[in-house]
């Protein structure tokens, strides 16, 4: 039979408090001063769509910026970045999609 597909995200924060590097986070609440990014496994090489939604799954206006990565080890990652300096305190989702696969992420924005 065929691998199942892997399923999880990791989630990275970008900020002054990291030294603008991105450093992997289990903490999925974000301040407006951080950036994140998100990858999940990808089980294809097709291209990746990403948007962001609020709590209530409307799409918001806010460019995210969506690709592909290989790593060396031959996996395959969906990525998401957004700046998240627009957004006012709350929930949000990161929705990454490829084909007729579709991945929602949820985190925080605190004050």
């Amino acid at each position: 039979p065929a691998a199942p597909n892997a399923t999880g995200a990791i989630f990275f924060r970008r900020g002054v408090t990291t030294g603008n590097k991105d450093v992997p986070t289990a903490d999925l609440r974000f301040r407006r001063s951080d950036r994140l990014r998100v990858e999940v496994p990808a089980p294809a090489a097709d291209a990746v769509a990403a948007r962001l939604l609020d709590r209530a799954g409307k799409a918001l206006p806010i460019p995210v910026t969506g690709a592909i990565r290989d790593d060396a080890d031959g996996s395959r990652w969906q990525s998401a970045e957004v700046a998240l300096a627009p957004l006012a305190p709350g929930d949000y989702l990161v929705e990454l999609a490829t084909g007729a696969s579709r991945t929602l992420v949820a985190f925080r924005v605190i004050p």
